[in-house]
């Protein structure tokens, strides 16, 4: 007596194995010894094309990205931050984890916008300001925006450090978060300003970086021109083995 389905088509639930790999590199090297221990037969014109798919709605991502950031009353919590909450590899191109709006202290009232879980285990704090906010004043010290910026993610890295077996029953691991504010834009830097900030992010060796919206297009498209690169390897090292 058959017990069961009897084509595959009736199979409801089938079991699978997620695997997190830190980067594309890895990615390849997995995929390339799974093909040959379970024999995967190599990829045809479908795999190329469901790629070049995919590759497309990310860099379609891009795009509406840097429309959204264009637009003179953009606000970052309204519009900025669930376009970061959809599209999380815009913040870090590899996270385990990406939490959203995350309480700090006792109350409710103030939250982090992002708390990042990176591969390592070790936490990134981000704090998203407008995108139209500017950057330095006249004298060429940072604006009010950025130095409150800056305080707001301080205040947080020492409460977690003074409360982190409280933190630590939410976040295991969480010691000494670095913090990451993204702050306006770029474009009208002049040289000694872009000079400016980038001897604060080395000076501050990650404990709190100060990165623009150009900096997270910048980015996201190396990212995308990655996977592009590693899976077009992949595809054409798959075709040559088959000739």
């Amino acid at each position: 007596m058959h017990i069961g389905p009897k084509r595959l088509a009736d199979i409801t639930d089938l079991v699978g194995i997620r695997l997190i790999v830190p980067d594309v590199q890895s990615l390849l090297e997995v995929s390339d010894a799974i093909r040959r221990e379970f024999k995967i037969p190599l990829a045809d014109s479908r795999d190329a094309s469901s790629v070049e798919s995919a590759i497309g709605a990310l860099t379609g991502v891009l795009t509406q990205f840097e429309r959204l950031i264009d637009q003179v009353s953009i606000h970052e919590k309204r519009d900025i931050h669930p376009f970061l909450k959809r599209h999380q590899y815009l913040l870090f191109a590899s996270p385990d984890l990406v939490f959203s709006e995350v309480p700090i202290g006792m109350g409710t009232k103030y939250r982090i916008d992002f708390l990042v879980q990176k591969p390592d285990s070790t936490y990134l704090l981000v704090e998203i300001e407008n995108p139209q906010a500017r950057l330095f004043i006249k004298s060429g010290d940072f604006s009010a925006d950025v130095n409150h910026a800056i305080r707001q993610v301080e205040d947080w890295q020492e409460w977690i450090e003074a409360n982190l077996p409280t933190v630590e029953r939410s976040y295991p691991g969480i010691r000494a978060p670095e913090a990451l504010v993204v702050i306006g834009r770029d474009r009208g830097l002049s040289s000694a300003e872009r000079d400016r900030l980038a001897r604060h992010n080395v000076n501050m060796r990650g404990r709190v970086m100060i990165r623009t919206y150009d900096d997270l297009l910048r980015d996201a498209r190396a990212y995308v021109r990655s996977i592009r690169g590693a899976f077009g390897n992949l595809l054409n090292r798959s075709v040559n083995r088959s000739v």
